[in-house]
């Protein structure tokens, strides 16, 4: 036994003199861009470029030059090219930006080594092509902003899946595309009832989802996504069942950014681990929580907002399961949602809800107003894409007052007109897409709706979507597919209320040429929304198109363009800086994604106030 001993503490001491061999391997980043030599010489084959900021595993040093290996490949760089890296960089703190979604560049993949960006062919960083070619089914159709080095695709700031087809849905994202991906981004409903999984073999930085446009209940069915690994951020934009066993440090409920899906206030998160910072940017969003969720901090949401129950608005499940829980519904919330339930199924009359709202004792209710009342709460109570919640007395409360508010307005505001098509355009704002900033929600809860001659709400909706924020002759509120909202000639009001203020426009309706159209928004004839258009200069570049002018009011009230016929869907213009615009940067221009544009094509630019002006692209 003595012996025993006393030869393992010899063995201890030789150990501690004479440390176990570390291996000769350490990560270096290329301080530019290098050439990966076949040999220690300068004459050697050049192997592969290294663009800057590349990280090699070092192997060993010979004289001047180091041994590397750069993905697959082993190589020779001068030792003066590379540094090593001291501490991976850390995760930005708070909410990430939503992505842009719009003004992404168009590519396909067919396997192998090389990728197309708008028909041209660019080599994929041999790091990268493991992810590539294990999502090749997935790859074969993608939109994004490419990271692009020389000839060489060495990442994505933004990678927007075109899933198509059920091989598709299956995502495998490695250590390399976790760190040179910023943000990815997912259809929610791209098939029915069709799950999408994500595994990450690292930290994801980003994952935003989004959905098609709204469409009606069941058209799509319920989508999955399942996330296997650890997100840094998720960011929901539609309505999904997120399952999976996942850490998640930000979960973030944007619900309708830019594209919003049928039920967007509406997020069932069944994930097996913690979720950190659960936040919403949406005032109406509808999160139930799984038996094995735990959320540890909430952010635009309280505790109040935590209600069970099928109208409700957050729900928590066993107390020992999650760290944020909600309260049961109060004697109002539960006929509410009883009530509410009712007006989805069937048509109740004017009479009924009076006495609903004497039960709850909602005050300013005027007999008068009960046919737009009725309206409002059976519209809403039978809506998929631009439902809010009514789940609280507060609510009931809150709408009985914008309709009042709203049927009392005669005060009118500046509208923007477009009326040079066949299809006149009436808004009461001119919104911008901005190609840097991050947009929040523009779905929030917002009243818009048409007041008929009569003086009554005739159509309402709640919260904007892709057609509802247009006011014009063909498809008011619901769809651009509808024919002739104006069911007889007359004075109509259109009316918004967003965050607090109320917008109304009126227009004039009358025969025209044997059809209802309208002939006069505020009391002015069209004619006066015509102004003479200015000079205007396009410059195409780098995957968008810009636009400048001038004359800075028309600059103001730009807003699309076409490139065809009179019914050929506008693309609408941004605002932004992009580093491809050079001299232009010094001014003020607009600018859009050039997909299908080229050098000889003329584009249609339409301006709120103007005539349209048609521009040759030099």
């Amino acid at each position: 036994m003595k012996r025993f001993i006393i030869f393992t503490l010899i063995a201890t001491l030789l150990i501690g003199v004479f440390p176990p061999a570390v291996s000769a391997k350490a990560t270096y980043v290329t301080v530019k861009q290098v050439a990966l030599k076949q040999s220690a010489s300068t004459k050697a084959k050049t192997l592969v470029t290294i663009p800057k900021g590349k990280v090699v595993t070092h192997l060993s040093d010979k004289g001047s030059w180091s041994n590397v290996q750069y993905g697959k490949q082993k190589g020779y760089v001068a030792k003066r090219d590379i540094k090593k890296q001291t501490a991976a960089p850390k995760p930005a703190a708070g909410t990430l930006p939503a992505p842009s979604y719009a003004y992404t560049q168009f590519a396909s993949y067919k396997g192998g080594s090389v990728i197309s960006i708008y028909g041209k062919s660019y080599k994929i960083d041999p790091p990268l092509l493991p992810f590539f070619k294990k999502n090749v089914a997935t790859l074969q159709t993608i939109f994004g902003l490419p990271i692009i080095s020389g000839n060489t695709v060495t990442g994505y700031k933004e990678l927007k899946f075109d899933l198509r087809g059920p091989k598709a849905a299956q995502i495998q994202i490695d250590a390399t595309a976790a760190s040179r991906i910023h943000t990815f981004v997912v259809p929610i409903d791209a098939f029915p009832n069709l799950p999408v999984t994500i595994t990450a073999a690292a930290p994801v930085r980003q994952l935003a989802t989004y959905g098609a446009r709204p469409y009606e209940k069941g058209f799509y069915g319920e989508s999955d996504l399942r996330l296997n690994g650890t997100f840094r951020q998720v960011d929901l934009t539609g309505r999904a069942t997120l399952t999976g066993k996942a850490t998640i440090d930000r979960l973030v409920l944007r619900m309708g950014d830019l594209y919003p899906s049928a039920h967007s206030y509406t997020a069932d998160v069944q994930i097996n681990g913690t979720i950190t910072h659960l936040e919403s940017l949406y005032r109406d969003a509808q999160v139930t929580l799984g038996k094995t969720t735990v959320v540890r901090n909430l952010k635009g949401v309280d505790a109040n907002q935590l209600l069970d129950g099928q109208f409700g608005l957050i729900r928590g499940t066993r107390p020992q399961a999650t760290l944020v829980r909600g309260r049961w519904m109060n004697d109002p919330e539960r006929r509410i949602s009883s009530w509410t339930e009712m007006m989805a199924n069937r048509t109740i009359d004017d009479k009924t809800l009076r006495q609903w709202f004497t039960q709850l004792g909602l005050k300013h209710v005027t007999d008068d107003a009960l046919p737009s009342y009725r309206l409002a709460f059976e519209t809403n109570a039978k809506a998929t894409n631009t439902r809010i919640e009514m789940g609280t007395l507060e609510s009931w409360q809150r709408l009985i007052l914008d309709v009042n508010a709203s049927l009392g307005t005669t005060t009118y505001d500046h509208p923007f007109v477009l009326a040079n098509d066949n299809d006149i355009l009436v808004r009461h704002d001119r919104p911008l897409r901005d190609l840097k900033t991050d947009r929040t929600d523009l779905y929030q809860y917002e009243l818009i709706g048409l007041i008929g001659p009569t003086g009554q709400f005739e159509q309402i909706a709640f919260k904007r979507t892709h057609s509802n924020p247009k006011l014009h002759q063909f498809g008011t509120l619901d769809s651009q597919m509808i024919l002739e909202p104006y069911e007889a000639p007359g004075l109509y009001r259109h009316v918004s209320i967003q965050n607090g203020k109320r917008h109304i426009v009126s227009v004039e309706v009358a025969d025209v040429d044997g059809r209802l159209g309208i002939v006069k928004v505020n009391g002015q004839p069209l004619h006066a929304f015509q102004k003479p258009a200015p000079k205007v200069e396009v410059k195409l570049s780098s995957g968008y198109i810009f636009i400048r002018s001038s004359d800075q009011a028309w600059l103001q009230h730009a807003q699309q363009f076409k490139t065809g016929g009179t019914y050929d869907e506008p693309t609408q213009l941004a605002v932004g800086n992009v580093s491809d615009a050079g001299d232009w940067n010094k001014g003020t221009y607009l600018a859009a994604g050039s997909y299908g544009l080229s050098k000889g094509k003329s584009i249609r630019i339409q301006a709120y106030g103007y005539k349209d002006v048609l521009v040759r692209i030099p």
